[in-house]
């Protein structure tokens, strides 16, 4: 590599790591000050970048917030299916297990969830909703192909539309979980219920749904 090309290398890899900071100190000051009240200037001082730098990044507050929509949905609830194992309703179970150890690990995550479509309906003149679609939709496809494959394999009833069941499963776990920390965290009980519990709890009947009598 020419001494050329090594200076661009270096320049992509600090510009790419300052973007890294801004998505980063944007999940932290999101789940602290909620995304409405939340300005650029904040995640440019938690950034300890320019405000000018995220202006540069990302032209708006929803763009940056979709960033942060896009790092959480594909970057760390995506699962790779090439680890996924045994008939259809195991892998069912696999995906709800990770989906449940996530939002166990990261509760901000749910904040900023919770928080998003009523901050995206805000933006609905000014921003195209089938992207946003396409990201809180993400993972829907792998989990719709689990379900036909449980129908095909005998473990998964027959007598449900799978993109509608894995949507709906998909939506009333989230929904749960989100419900789960903003209860803890408003209430500030003493001893609550924990998310990971509740979760696998829910998890099971969600297994016991799907799967043939």
């Amino acid at each position: 590599m020419g001494a050329k090309d090594k200076r661009e290398k270096e320049r992509i890899e600090a510009i790419d790591k300052r973007k890294r900071d801004v998505i980063n100190a944007a999940k932290v000051i999101f789940a602290e000050k909620s995304i409405e009240k939340t300005t650029m200037q904040d995640i440019a001082i938690g950034a300890e970048v320019g405000v000018a730098s995220v202006y540069r990044y990302y032209t708006t507050k929803m763009e940056l917030v979709m960033e942060v929509a896009k790092d959480y949905w594909i970057n760390e609830l995506s699962y790779d299916d090439s680890q996924l194992f045994g008939t259809g309703i195991e892998q069912t179970s696999q995906i709800m297990n990770h989906l449940s150890q996530k939002f166990s690990e990261n509760p901000s995550m749910l904040v900023f969830m919770d928080q998003l479509d009523t901050f995206v309906m805000s933006w609905k003149d000014q921003y195209p909703m089938d992207e946003y679609s396409k990201i809180v939709n993400y993972n829907i496809p792998l989990l719709t192909s689990i379900i036909e494959k449980g129908k095909l394999d005998g473990t998964i009833r027959k007598d449900i539309r799978s993109e509608e069941a894995g949507n709906t499963c998909l939506d009333l776990f989230i929904a749960l979980a989100q419900k789960l920390v903003l209860r803890e965290q408003v209430l500030k009980l003493r001893d609550p219920i924990k998310v990971s519990t509740a979760l696998d709890v829910y998890k099971e009947m969600i297994i016991k749904y799907l799967e043939t009598a």
